[in-house]
């Protein structure tokens, strides 16, 4: 049917003429197939657009409530669990019905209109239908369609107040849980409903209105339909009638008799039945007719023919022509559907599942495939299917199979029966004999061919090897092969007989010169000739199976394979001959077997190439040397002691190991040296150091270093495969901080730690100014999302270890290890610092980084041991200093280009740092290492050196300080820029100014550290405060006290300048120097006085040393003096006022 789209419309109802005339509807002209669109929720009617079913005129529905805007008309068989109207019925057939789905999307109604055209009133209506059922929604609720009546005026279905009538309601007949669809036309699935209303006002021109509506029920609603729907009315004037008790079949179900009887009792006698007063509804069947009437009274026999085919009836008495009396509630229909099977079952097929060889003790099964479902009557002749084996008759018995579709009868095959042309089915075999019958008890007729079955030959005779037992073959040191050919020998046989000896088990570390073997018997023992095999490696018992054939009965025989090496009569030493098979010392190419029964197990301490090493059940090898295998090594857990051993697997084919094998899971190293990779499969602890020398190692997850080991330099284009586990060294450091930075190419979270630690990521936008790092510490907020708490891969980090913090956090930090080169930009963003991890697990020579042209030619190290606190140390970028793996340094950039640091693996090192100090190296150049110490603790140290090409302010030269967490020494020059290490021309005007910071009232030293100072003009370290003055030469050094004197505080109280030797009286009393305003804008005034008259002059200095200006005062004793500073840049200065012999340096501030 064409698709097409319609609106509600008005209504035709039926024109009922006739009074007690029957309208019956069977709705099989409802379409099976096609769509339709229907606008509005309606009514819409079958006699119409889109459908135009004639047949159908009067029927109506409508969408009566839900949320869809339009109704839903659809096909099916009860799979959708969509709402609408439905017609339902079997895939394809005509056979339909009208029902409906209810859903919140839609609930329906749908009914009848008819006219009364009778020429009069009509009081009485009856009617009957069948409710089936085609879905179970499964929500355990019985789902009900409520009937209802009105008659009046109408054009549609669509009408208020109607009247309730409960006869006319149906129900759901399955109801349990569990959904799926239903076959509406099984008995066990449909219903009859009969209804009866009398005391209506049906007036001649109006219209009577029949409706059922859908209700949404709790949960997934069912699916029912009506069917043979019949409709009378009458006027009813006398109540002279009788009842209809009871109306039903005699026959079983199904039944497959030509003649029915159904029982008719009355509630009374009546007289005048036959045949014309009863309707016969049939389905699938044909030729169907009543055929006679017997009884009196009140009860009846109603004989039916049931014709043709397999199908159903419903018998019903639908009229009272010529009865006295007459009979009340017609029509009246049978309460039950009578099923008709007159079709024989018919056999589909005859085989059998089994493989064409069947041998002692193996089953055969025969099947029987019919039509529908069957039963081997128990009344059959026989229960079994005759078959033969070479001329004898055996019975393959019944076995499985009554009601259903499939018959399976049993043979078990019996030592000694033999049939190579195949079984086939007895020639005595009468198929009248073998009753199978389906449900109505049509027999079945059985047809069996040989040919189905000629297939299966049987051999149960068994060819057997003549020492069929398992056996043990030895060898020793893998060299020579074994001859098996006469343990494969059989029994004799069939002269001429075609034999297959074929290996069906290969075996692992063996290797056989054949696969196969065929021969032709002689009829006297047979073997194969010369099948020989020999050890590729060696295992525990290596086995094969070979089986023997002679195309229809098999035997398998076992071989063992035991292959040993070592002896171990003399004693442990691998190196010893005596201790081997033969008296020799293996080859680089052996495959060594170690078993636990010898006097001595083997201990290697030099270093030994073998092929393959195979330690058996017990068996022991303890490595202090080197051992190195080409392609395996395999035995007990635990079995090698490799704790002091190094391990090399440097085959050509993929390799594994297996950290079982060795004790507590250690190796000391393990070098990796095959271009095909190799690949560790559980736990390996290395202790050690692990190194790459070809190939890849796949760690599984496997792979475990402890805080002692390292990854060695790695050989170009070598990678690590999966997770590292390397141990979390901070668990079993002291309290203290310490810069870290960790080896992996993924970031760390800590999210999943119980115990968080205390970190710091260091953010440069927090610094105060470009020479502090201390201030950009940002304690680390675990309440923020993960992302923001990760330690990022490059990333270094400040963690503080607190008292009581040690074994608290995870034993391993885990990720993908870094190899390669790694080229790590630095970020110019506030003052420069950057925090830079070693990207290696080994430890790495800074020293031997490259940098780009924009990274300062100074680092930064964390010295733990610094002050209280722990500090900075500048050194030169190029000076070699070990960090460790987890260890991290600062190094400083002015750039956003040229910012790069290179690390490659030529970086690595085998030497740890041990926490020994790196002291300051100069080449040839003339420095002073000073130290500042308190309680004979390092606090500081600050550096100055003499460079050609340095200027006295800051240049690419000098080492900005990074001011420590304690005490700090530094130089201070233009802009207030402090200097760890300070390079300059030294010159005999010369001024540094020494600064410290953060002292606290005590005892202090300089120590002179180290030293190369020039001889021309001598440099030293002046005290304002105490006016004296410590000489910078290698191991002097001056102790002085910080009071509660402001001035022993002063930030100037230390500079370094041209050593003047002092005369015999105080300085004070020799030359007297007094400036002022200080500090001064414009102008600054100077008066000296001294000791005697001498040729005078006035220097003035900034404070980095830079002389700005020379006042020549001439021979005076005694002057004051007016310089114009006006024209000077704000800062720090010095007047250098020189009397002769005598020299007094006084420090101003220009505002």
């Amino acid at each position: 049917m064409a698709d097409s789209t319609v609106y509600a419309q008005s209504g035709s109802p039926v024109i009922y003429s006739e009074k007690n005339a029957v309208y019956q509807q069977n709705f099989n002209e409802l379409p099976n197939g096609g769509s339709f669109t229907l606008i509005g929720k309606g009514p819409h009617l079958f006699a119409q657009s889109p459908f135009v079913i004639p047949g159908l005129s009067g029927w109506e529905f409508m969408h009566k409530s839900g949320t869809g805007t339009n109704a839903v008309f659809m096909q099916g068989a009860g799979t959708s669990t969509s709402s609408g109207m439905y017609s339902v019925g079997t895939s394809g057939s005509t056979d339909r019905a009208l029902g409906s789905l209810a859903a919140g999307t839609g609930v329906y109604a749908f009914g009848i209109l008819f006219t009364n055209q009778t020429g009069g009133s009509l009081n009485k209506i009856s009617g009957s239908f069948s409710a089936e059922q085609w879905r179970k929604g499964g929500s355990g609720n019985r789902n009900t369609w409520m009937g209802k009546y009105a008659t009046g005026t109408m054009n549609s279905i669509d009408q208020p107040n109607l009247l309730n009538h409960t006869s006319m309601n149906f129900s759901s007949i399955q109801f349990t849980t569990g959904a799926g669809s239903l076959n509406g036309n099984s008995p066990e699935n449909f219903t009859n409903i009969q209804f009866t209303i009398t005391g209506i006002d049906w007036k001649n021109g109006e219209q009577l209105l029949l409706r059922w509506e859908d209700v949404d029920e709790t949960g997934s609603d069912d699916l029912v339909a009506i069917d043979n729907f019949s409709f009378s009315a009458n006027f009813d004037t006398s109540n002279n009638t009788v009842s209809i008790d009871s109306l039903y079949s005699l026959a079983p179900q199904p039944s497959n008799a030509d003649t029915i009887q159904y029982s008719f009792k009355a509630g009374g006698d009546i007289s005048g039945l036959s045949t014309d007063n009863f309707s016969l509804i049939t389905e699938g069947l044909s030729n169907a007719v009543i055929t006679s009437i017997s009884g009196t009274g009140n009860e009846y026999l109603i004989h039916i023919y049931t014709g043709v085919g397999e199908g159903k009836m419903v018998l019903g008495i639908n009229n009272n022509n010529n009865l006295i009396p007459g009979l009340s509630g017609l029509p009246f229909f049978s309460i039950d559907t009578q099923l008709i099977d007159k079709v024989k079952p018919i056999q589909i097929s005859f085989s059998s599942p089994n493989d064409s060889l069947l041998k002692t003790g193996d089953t055969l099964q025969l099947n029987l495939l019919f039509s529908e479902s069957v039963h081997l009557d128990t009344s059959s002749s026989i229960n079994y299917l005759p078959i033969t084996i070479s001329n004898n008759n055996r019975q393959a018995v019944y076995k499985s199979g009554n009601y259903t579709n499939q018959i399976r009868f049993n043979y078990i095959i019996q030592k000694g029966e033999k049939d190579i042309d195949g079984i086939s089915i007895a020639n005595n075999f009468n198929p009248n004999q073998l009753m199978i019958k389906d449900q109505a008890e049509n027999l079945a007729t059985i047809n069996l061919l040989s040919t189905d079955i000629q297939y299966i030959k049987v051999d149960g005779s068994n060819i057997q090897f003549r020492s069929p037992a398992d056996t043990l073959l030895t060898q020793c040191n893998n060299r020579d092969s074994i001859d098996i050919s006469n343990l494969l020998a059989i029994d004799s046989t069939v002269v001429g007989e075609e034999l297959n000896w074929q290996i069906i088990q290969a075996p692992i570390h063996w290797f056989s010169s054949f696969q196969n073997y065929t021969s032709v018997s002689n009829g006297s023992i047979t073997s194969p000739n010369a099948w020989k095999i020999y050890s590729q490696m060696s295992s525990v018992k290596d086995s094969m199976v070979i089986r023997v054939s002679n195309g229809t009965t098999s035997a398998n025989k076992k071989l063992f394979f035991h292959s040993t090496s070592w002896l171990g009569n003399t004693d442990s030493s691998w190196h010893n001959p005596q201790n081997w098979c033969n008296a020799t010392i293996p080859s680089d190419s052996a495959i060594i077997t170690i078993s636990a029964n010898t006097g001595y197990q083997p201990a290697i301490s030099g270093v030994h190439n073998v092929k393959q090493l195979h330690l058996l059940t017990g068996a022991k090898l303890q490595i202090t040397g080197t051992l190195k295998i080409s392609e395996m090594i395999n035995g007990d857990s635990l079995s090698v002691d490799a704790t002091q051993a190094i391990l090399e697997l440097n085959g050509n084919k993929n390799q594994s190991i297996d950290g079982r094998l060795f004790k507590e899971h250690r190796i000391q190293g393990f070098i990796v040296k095959n271009n095909s990779g190799i690949q560790i499969t559980h736990r390996l602890v290395i202790d050690g150091y692990l190194q790459l020398a070809a190939g890849n190692l796949i760690t599984n997850d496997q792979l475990y270093l402890s805080e002692t080991a390292s990854i060695a330099a790695s050989a170009a284009g070598t990678q690590i495969l999966g997770r590292v586990h390397a141990a979390n060294i901070f668990g079993k450091k002291a309290v203290g901080n310490y810069l870290a930075g960790h080896p992996f190419n993924q970031s760390i979270s800590f999210n999943s730690w119980t115990n968080k630690p205390t970190i710091f990521y260091n953010n440069p936008l927090l610094n105060s100014d470009s020479y502090s790092i201390e201030t950009g510490w940002q304690a680390v907020n675990f309440s923020l999302d993960s992302v923001s708490n990760d330690w990022k891969k490059y990333q270094g980090i400040k963690w503080t270890i607190l008292p009581n913090q040690t074994n608290i956090w995870p034993t391993y930090l885990s990720g993908n290890i870094q190899l390669g080169t790694h080229q790590i930009a630095l970020n110019k963003i506030g003052n420069g610092f950057n925090v830079v991890a070693n990207p290696y697990l080994s430890p790495v020579n800074t020293g031997t980084f490259n940098r780009s042209t924009k990274v300062s030619t100074y680092k930064y190290i964390w010295n733990p041991q610094l002050g209280n606190m722990g500090g900075y140390m500048a050194l030169p970028f190029t000076q070699k200093h070990i960090l460790n793996p987890f260890e991290a340094y600062i190094l400083l950039t002015d750039s956003s280009a040229a910012n790069e640091v290179t690390i490659s693996e030529a970086s690595k090192s085998n030497e740890w740092n041990k926490g020994v100090l790196e002291d300051y190296q100069e080449g040839t150049g003339y420095f002073s290492t000073i130290d500042l110490l308190s309680n004979q603790r390092l606090q500081d140290r600050f550096i100055i050196r003499e460079q050609s090409g340095a200027r006295n302010g800051k240049d690419s030269l000098d080492a900005i300080k990074l001011m420590n967490p304690g005490i700090n020494m530094f130089s201070k020059i233009s802009d207030s820029i402090k200097l760890a290490i300070d390079s300059r021309i030294f010159q005999e005007q010369t001024i540094i100014p020494i600064e410290l910071n953060n002292t606290i009232e005590g005892n202090y030293r300089f120590q002179i550290f180290d030293a190369f100072m020039p001889n021309q003009f001598k440099l030293v370290l002046y005290d304002q405060y105490t006016n004296k003055t410590l000489s910078l030469s290698k191991d002097s050094s001056y102790e002085f006290s910080i009071t509660s004197d402001t001035l022993s505080k002063a930030s100037n109280r230390f500079y370094i300048g041209k050593f003047i030797p002092k005369a015999s009286s105080p300085l004070v009393n020799l030359l007297t120097v007094k400036i002022y305003p200080n500090p001064a804008k414009t102008e600054i005034k100077v008066i000296f006085k001294s000791s005697v008259t001498a040729n005078s002059s006035i220097r003035l200095y900034h404070l980095s040393g830079t002389l700005i200006k020379t006042i020549q005062v001439g021979s005076m004793q005694q002057g004051l003096v007016s310089i114009p500073i006006g024209d000077i840049s704000n800062g720090q200065y010095y007047i250098q006022v020189i009397s002769g012999s005598n020299q007094q340096n006084i420090p101003f501030i220009k505002q």
